[in-house]
Formats: C-alpha cells, structure tokens, sequence
C-alpha cells in the first residue's frame, strides 16, 4: 500500500498589517516590525513523508496499466466549487496540463500520466503568479482526489490487482456529488482534524484498481468540525500537528486581533468564530511570542482541552514552571558556554534540542525584561517568528536559555542524526582510530593531534581541514562569531559543529526553510543530499563527482543499519 500526503496551499492573496497595536501578553519586545508587504500566498505546510510500502500481487489477473488518470476537483472552505481557477501540472519539471476549473470546480480528466510519476499542481493567483500547492504520486490507472482551500490533506491507496471488476464508476460519482467528512474529535479554528480522509479502494470496469477519497479532505479551518475536545492520538500525531500549525501560524499577524489574549484566541477557536487576521512575512516577529506558542501548543493537544498552558502568564521567561505543570519535563542538554559581550555564559546547547521541544530564555542584558520562548521544530526554531539568522538557529548570545522541555517528540530524530554523523565521520576521517583528532594523511600515515582547546589550524589561521568531519578553519571561526560558542575543540563542540552546518543547509530560500538537519531527523536521507546539495559541504557524498565514496543506496542501507543500533 502506498500512502502520500498532499497539502493545498491557499489560493488567495491577503497583505500586511504594519500598524503595532498594544498588546496583553509580553514577548521579544525589542525585535522589528514588519515594514515591507507581503503579498505571497500562504506557504504550503509540508508534512513529513511517509514510509511506502508496496503490496504486489503474485499473479495478476490482468497485466497492470502503465499509466494513470488524475480527476481533481477543488472548493472552498465552505465545500463550493472554485471555479475558473487556472492551474498547472508539473512532472519533473516539464508542464504535463494546463487548464482551468469549471462551474463546479472540477478539471478535465489528466490522461498518460505515467504509474509512480511524483507530480505537482501549481495554482494561479490574482497576479498572475504561480504557486505550488499540492504534490503527490499516481498509484493506480485512476486517481480522485478533492482539494480543498487554504489546506487540504489526501492520499493515494493502491493495492494488488487480483480480484474481479468492481464498482469504481460509483464511487467516482460519489466523490464528486459530495467530498464533505465527519472530522476526528479535536481541538479546532473553526475546527481542523489535520487526520487524514478514508480511501475507497476498488475496481474500474476492467479490473484496474482505483484510488478515490471518499470522505472529503480536511481543511485548515474545517467548519464542518463541531466537536472541540483534544483527540487521543499518539506523540508523533501530535508533534506533526505542532508543527503544521505553528509553521502556518507564524504567517498570520494577531496584532490586528489587539487587544486579545491567548486564551480568548482559543475559545474563538473552539466556538469556530475564529477569523484569521492578516499575513504577515514569517521572519516578522510581533513581541507576542508566548501569544503565538501558547495557541500552538493548545491547537496540537499539549496541554489544557479548554485553555492554554500558562493561563494568564505573560512572561515568556515565567514559562517553565508552567511547562512543569503540564506534563512537561525539563531537558538535561549538554552545556555550552556562550561569549556574551563581556559575559560568558554556561546553557543548555540547543543545537542537541529535539522537534517538540520548547525553550525558555531571558534576555541577557536585561534578565527582568520578557525574554523569548519558542518551539523546536525539525527544520528550525519557531515562535510568532522563525529566526532570520543564517543557519536557522536562535541568537543565545543575546537571549539566555532558562531551559528545555519535553512532552512529546520524535524519539527516532536524536537516533537518525547520531547515524548520519556516525556516516560522515567513517568517510572524511576514514582510517584514524580515533577519528575526533584526524589531521591529515601524510607519507602514508594517519597524522593526528592531541590539544582539543582549540582548532589545530587556529594558530596559523590556515584553512585546512581537522577533526571527525574534516572542518576547516575558516568555516569554524566564523560559526564562532556567529553563534559565541566556547573555542574549543572537542568531540561535543566537533558534534555541535556539524549540526549546525547541516542546520545551515537548505533547499531554498521559499517558507516554511527546509534544512539537510531537518530531513536527516525525517530519515529524508536522500531529500537531505539531493535537495540541499549536500556533496558540497560532505564531498563524499552522492553527487560529489569523483571524490564520491558511497552511493544513495548504500547510504541509505548504512543510515538504516545505525538508526536501529542506536535504538537498541
């Protein structure tokens, strides 16, 4: 069975609110506001990939078709056709259709496209621009799927083909006469499950298995939804709703809410009277972080079915006993000390955070001011804003983290990231018993050294390469400037440098920023390579040309191998 998740973008421009309105909770006061328009769509919220798993039959009754149907219908988030509605479809970068929907949303039947092609649908926007809004697989020789505007999730389910001809044809009709659901029990904006809808599987006239979604497509703000309780779902379901929904959050400006707080966010939410305020660009922080988090945290089902965690706390550096009180525990993170201006300052290293994980700081300067709390997700850190600084990552010289804490999280990431460092330190420290003190081979032989107080290339400011993950010089006195870490260069600080750079590594400049770090935590092995490049940082990496020491699926084999022994 092969299941692929979709996300449809919304379809509608909005701009920015640049007034700044009072507010009644406190956070990250002293950052910008938003001064330049942002007349970009919504961004598609990406999920993480799933793990297909193919069933096939031994002897089919018919020999199965090469190529696929796609049917498409798309609506509003009132479950009205949008009609008019041009669109592209994209297969490996070639434009396969061009059309428009008509009168009831619907698109003329896409022929030829070939079994197991990965393909994208591009949406046109009132200035003419075109934005990528859903991507998924032909599984079957025909595929329905409605979309739904701003969001919508669906999939694909394919099966053995050994049976006899079925009833797709009414099924078809079904989809298209009604794509409503009864929604999962769950916290809501005007109500959203964020689960996925039922396939109906069956069989068209020739015996062909079919695909089509036969219960709608959840929608980020599901008016249909009227229960508002949190749903029991297991730790990952919540970690990814977490994330879907601040990553989305984060484009929307609750100043033009002001004055409102948290807590009456959520029952508009709950009531499903919540309207969403005007965009604004993610990297645009509003000084309401604690705001921002707290909804988050309540939308995923981290706390309180009714209100948020810290009810009335308006201090985001007050956040940690409230945390506490919810079911969160605090992180024990290695240390790391930090040159702040004249200060150095031992604190949990955030670089070895987990997705889900929430951080507390103070601000340094001034430790009674608001401070800051934000979210770890597996692509960067998140609040009412996600960090503008160059690799993603926090400003700890500037915002002092209190602590870590954990509820739910992914327990597969800190394996996955141990395992793809294990793979970089075999190939660009190969040959040294103890690959933390790897210099260079010279006249046949493996030359180390011994002083980890500092880069044994500082001295001399030569831009060579050392360590476990041959970093040179150069690259680790700028992360020095950068970051204010400690100067030396052990094992730990060798780790927290490649992470970082992983961090620094992304397959664009568009929102929400993907990251090499952040597939590698996925276990997006060759997402992490091929869409970031990342045969230019790790050359023996595939596509790394004649230096080129392993191949995707022998990387992909090891990485699994070292994921489960990390595991045991």
């Amino acid at each position: 069975m092969n299941d692929n998740d979709m996300d449809f973008a919304d379809v509608i421009d909005v701009s920015v609110n640049t007034d700044n309105p009072s507010s009644s909770e406190i956070g990250n006061q002293d950052e910008s506001t938003p001064t330049v328009a942002d007349t970009r769509l919504t961004p598609m919220l990406d999920e993480t990939d799933q793990q297909i798993v193919q069933e096939a039959s031994a002897e089919p009754a018919t020999p199965a078709p090469c190529v696929g149907t796609l049917d498409l219908i798309i609506n509003d988030p009132h479950g009205d056709p949008i009609s008019d509605l041009r669109f592209k479809v994209i297969i490996k970068k070639e434009v396969v259709f061009v059309g428009k929907t008509d009168a009831k949303g619907r698109i003329k039947t896409i022929e030829n496209l070939k079994l197991g092609s990965i393909f994208e649908i591009h949406v046109q926007n009132d200035i003419g621009n075109y934005k990528l809004a859903a991507i998924g697989k032909i599984q079957s020789e025909e595929n329905y799927a409605c979309l739904t505007s701003p969001k919508t999730r669906f999939e694909f389910t394919t099966y053995a083909h050994n049976g006899e001809s079925g009833n797709a044809a009414d099924h078809k009709k079904k989809v298209i006469k009604s794509h409503n659901q009864q929604p999962a029990d769950t916290p809501s904006i005007t109500g959203n499950p964020d689960t996925k809808p039922t396939v109906q599987q069956s069989r068209n006239g020739d015996g062909h298995p079919v695909a089509a979604v036969i219960d709608g497509a959840a929608n980020w703000y599901n008016i249909h939804n009227d229960n508002a309780a949190h749903p029991e779902q297991d730790a990952l379901t919540r970690l990814h709703t977490l994330v879907a929904f601040m990553e989305h959050q984060a484009t929307l400006d609750y100043r033009a809410l002001a004055p409102i707080t948290s807590d009456e966010i959520i029952v508009k939410m709950r009531k499903k009277t919540f309207v969403e305020p005007v965009s604004k660009l993610p990297k645009t922080t509003t000084g309401w972080c604690t705001k921002y988090v707290k909804v988050g945290l309540w939308y995923a089902g981290y706390g309180p079915a009714t209100q948020s965690i810290g009810s009335g706390v308006q201090l985001a550096r007050q956040m940690g006993p409230e945390l506490i009180k919810a079911g969160f525990k605090e992180v024990a993170l290695p240390k790391v000390k930090i040159h702040a201006g004249q200060q150095i300052i031992e604190q949990p290293d955030i670089t070895f955070a987990l997705p889900g994980d929430v951080i507390v700081y103070k601000k340094t300067v001034a430790p009674n001011e608001a401070g800051h709390i934000d979210v770890r997700t597996y692509h960067g850190f998140i609040s009412d804003f996600v960090w503008p600084a160059r690799n993603g990552f926090p400003d700890v010289r500037t915002y002092t983290v209190l602590g870590v804490y954990r509820k739910y999280s992914d327990t597969l990431a800190e394996a996955r990231v141990k395992a793809f460092l294990r793979i970089i330190r075999e190939h660009e420290a190969k040959g040294f018993a103890d690959p933390y003190k790897a210099l260079k081979w010279e006249n046949n032989q493996h030359v180390c050294f011994s002083d980890m107080s500092r880069h044994p290339y500082a001295e001399s400011n030569i831009n060579k390469p050392a360590g476990a993950y041959q970093i040179k010089w150069h690259t680790l006195r700028d992360d020095l400037k950068f970051t204010g870490w400690q100067t030396t260069f052990t094992p730990l600080d060798q780790d927290r440098i490649a992470i970082y750079e992983l961090q620094g590594r992304a397959s664009g400049t568009s929102y929400p920023r993907r990251t090499a770090l952040g597939h590698i935590m996925e276990g997006q092995v060759e997402q992490a390579v091929n869409e970031t490049k990342l045969w230019n940082l790790f050359a023996f990496l595939p596509g790394g040309g004649k230096q080129q020491q392993i191949t995707m699926d022998a990387l992909k084999q090891t990485f699994d191998i070292y994921v489960k022994e990390y595991l045991k």
